[in-house]
């Protein structure tokens, strides 16, 4: 037992020292910046402006994608195969009337062209309003959101659906210091999935929820390079169509924040309880988390990663949710300055708590679906405010059930041009 202690002393005196030396060498290294980081975001929003005129500045494109390409995490969906995109006019407006209060109304057009032979139409609107103040230590930004468009779900439907949203929040960072900051948000939001419009099966309107959220970070810049953050949450969920999901959920987990010249680095994990109102449903407890990572690996090749596991309210037999997993990683090669190869393989898994009968076995199983989809493509952008290129893959979507498996080749095209 004595020599146990006498090496882990001997390990805590080398990483004292190792600690003290990061310390002192850091003095030139650690971000001086007091400016919070909306403050940076909000100046590259303003130099964008292609219309400026006093105190007003007006941002404006036009984007061609499939529909659901500018999603955090991309897969094609399994079914409405064959041409389908979406046209939408991003158009946003600001008024500065000082350098600390930023008014914005933003307003998104969409048309939408889906289906194989029997194609169909359909026109939504994504629009947003925000009062931002930036103060010395202190941003707030104060916002109105509504929305009425199609969304590729690459859960559980695996399928273009139509979702209604209105929601009001505010969110915003407290700077204490250079080194020291809190993030917070609360949000409340009513989210529905009209049947008179497009939807892959009439059980969706299950989903249909309000909700409120609530989030507070606490982050501290404790190495040169690294901040580590303390995270909370809270929410709570009313189902009209699905009285039996009524619920809440907590959080509460940690992370670190990495950022060099070259890396840029984001792990956040924690445990997450997902209780019920009624007692005879099945509650959650377990880890949930989300990472990701860039590197610029030379001046050509950048490569990207991430992973992520968290709950989705599901509508399948007896699952009020189902725990997604997801993971993906991509690379981009820079022939020249304007165009670059890209490629990447994107993964997910999702698995339902409560075990069901009607598997393929025809035995009671918890269901699994997992789905995977590698591509390669190329990305242009020209010196005319126009950008575009496309990626071909291989979607492959198994389960253990019989839900509709799918495979073969997706082209996704992809352009932008910004007036």
């Amino acid at each position: 037992m004595g020599g146990t202690w006498q090496r882990l002393r001997a390990v805590l005196a080398v990483a004292i020292t190792v600690v003290g030396a990061l310390r002192v060498h850091a003095q030139d290294l650690r971000d001086r910046d007091r400016t919070l980081a909306a403050s940076r975001r909000l100046s590259d929003d303003l130099r964008r402006a292609r219309v400026h005129y006093g105190p007003f500045y007006l941002l404006s494109s036009i984007q061609l994608a499939d529909i659901g390409y500018d999603q955090d995490f991309f897969v094609p969906v399994a079914n409405n195969a064959g041409f389908r995109f979406g046209l939408s006019v991003p158009t946003r407006l600001y008024f500065t009337p000082n350098r600390k209060t930023f008014f914005s109304v933003e307003t998104t057009p969409q048309w939408s062209r889906f289906g194989g032979r029997n194609g169909r139409d359909q026109f939504g609107y994504h629009s947003r309003a925000d009062a931002q103040f930036l103060l010395n230590h202190l941003y707030a930004d104060v916002y109105v959101l509504g929305e009425d468009a199609l969304r590729a779900d690459i859960g559980e439907f695996s399928s273009l659906l139509t979702r209604k949203l209105k929601e009001v929040g505010a969110n915003g960072e407290l700077k204490y210091s250079s080194r020291t900051s809190m993030t917070y948000s609360a949000v409340t939001r009513s989210q529905t999935f009209p049947l008179s419009k497009f939807q892959p099966e009439a059980t969706v309107n299950l989903l249909d929820r309000s909700e409120h959220a609530y989030r507070l970070a606490l982050v501290h810049k404790t190495f040169p390079l690294t901040s580590l953050l303390l995270a909370s949450e809270y929410a709570g969920y009313s189902f009209p169509n699905a009285v039996f999901k009524n619920s809440h959920r907590r959080y509460a987990g940690a992370g670190l924040i990495y950022e060099s010249g070259r890396t840029a680095s984001r792990l956040e994990a924690g445990y997450a309880r997902l209780d019920f109102i009624r007692a005879n449903q099945k509650d959650f407890t377990g880890l949930v988390g989300s990472f990701n990572i860039s590197r610029r690996a030379s001046e050509r090749w950048t490569v990207n990663a991430g992973a992520a596991r968290d709950l989705t309210f599901s509508v399948f037999l007896n699952n009020n949710y189902y725990v997604a997993n997801r993971a993906n990683l991509g690379t981009q090669y820079s022939l020249t300055r304007r165009l670059a190869l890209t490629s990447g393989w994107n993964v997910g898994e999702d698995i339902y708590d409560v075990p069901t009968a009607g598997s393929k076995l025809g035995t009671i199983a918890r269901r699994r679906d997992r789905f995977s989809y590698p591509y390669i493509g190329w990305n242009y952008s020209s010196p005319f405010h126009f950008s575009g290129g496309f990626d071909v893959g291989y979607l492959e979507r198994t389960s253990n059930f019989p839900i509709g498996e799918t495979d073969g080749i997706r082209v996704v095209l992809h352009l932008s041009l910004n007036l």
